[in-house]
């Protein structure tokens, strides 16, 4: 849903991006030594992932499980990288750093036309690392369309919704439609 500021990019250690994340006001990604000050968000970009999240919650709760929306960074298992996906389920063990999650199950990012590249190729790319995550969702900010990846033993699976349809958030046992996730929503 956001992406990098059209700044270039500041190189600094992974512990000084740490320290300096959780005392700026910015949102900031990083990705081995590089920090990513990230632009605003336009607002049906906004609903979206604001509409998934509401979804999510309840269902959420009853599972133990968390979800978070846009402000928890995940800290990636291969290499220095730290994400703020959009919108992430956790339904594992929680670790003991407040700022930073770990082994997601469901990761969302709301594709706009800036994103598009980060989000299909270095993000997904990394998130498939993630041995937690049992679905990632592309979310379109311009038409109704929702592409699931969904692990499974043989690999990814891939589906693409278009319009309407419905599919089931499998960590919590949620279906949801493309009703509820563009609800308010003009394209």
């Amino acid at each position: 849903m956001t992406q990098p500021s059209e700044k270039p990019p500041e190189f600094v250690s992974e512990a000084e991006f740490l320290e300096r994340s959780r005392e700026s006001d910015e949102r900031l990604e990083y990705s081995d030594g590089a920090i990513y000050a990230m632009a605003g968000e336009k607002k049906k970009n906004n609903r979206i992932a604001g509409n998934l999240y509401s979804r999510l919650l309840a269902r959420a709760d009853e599972h133990g499980c968390r979800v978070y929306m846009e402000g928890v960074q995940l800290r990636l298992p291969k290499g220095s990288k730290y994400f703020l996906p959009d919108v992430m389920l956790a339904c594992a063990p929680e670790g003991e750093d407040e700022y930073i999650e770990e082994n997601p199950c469901v990761l969302v990012e709301v594709v706009s036309p800036t994103s598009v590249i980060r989000d299909y190729n270095e993000k997904k790319l990394e998130y498939f690392n993630i041995p937690s995550l049992q679905q990632y969702l592309l979310v379109s900010s311009d038409k109704k369309q929702v592409e699931v990846y969904t692990r499974e033993t043989s690999g990814w699976h891939y589906e693409v919704y278009l319009e309407q349809g419905e599919f089931e958030v499998a960590c919590v046992g949620l279906t949801v439609t493309l009703e509820q996730i563009y609800a308010a929503v003009k394209l």
